[in-house]
């Protein structure tokens, strides 16, 4: 079966680029998007005023805590596995990535699409997760 969206080519280098902006697409829209419905949640049904319990505030700020330090680890940390995926057979870690250049092999092609997703899927979680936090 053949995608109607990318080109048959295995080796096609603009194909391994557009599954990478659809991914990063993905990602960001599905962070919106449940961004979205936890405010319109919040909206719909506003927090009536009462005392908080002190359980419930401590729980949430020892997730708020654990949600900081999960996104200070994955932002510090992508950038080293990023680079980790790409440094192969042959480093092109230095430059721009031009992906008309003949000489980029379909490897490299296809970790360097790895590498983005590996890239924004943990800051894409940190992100999720701190938004559970406000739905609770």
């Amino acid at each position: 079966m053949t995608d109607p969206i990318l080109p048959a080519e295995s080796n096609n280098r603009k194909a391994h680029l557009l599954r990478a902006q659809i991914v990063q697409a993905a990602l960001a829209a599905g962070m919106i998007c449940f961004g979205a419905i936890v405010g319109f949640l919040y909206f719909k049904n506003p927090p009536i005023p009462r005392e908080p319990l002190a359980q419930a505030v401590e729980q949430l700020r020892f997730l708020s805590i654990f949600n900081l330090v999960f996104f200070i680890t994955t932002w510090s940390v992508a950038p080293f596995v990023r680079r980790r995926i790409l440094a192969g057979k042959g480093s092109y870690l230095h430059r721009s990535v031009d992906f008309d250049n003949d000489s980029l092999d379909e490897a490299f092609c296809k970790r360097w699409v790895a590498s983005r997703v590996v890239n924004l899927a943990p800051r894409e979680g940190s992100g999720f997760f701190g938004l559970v936090i406000c739905l609770l």
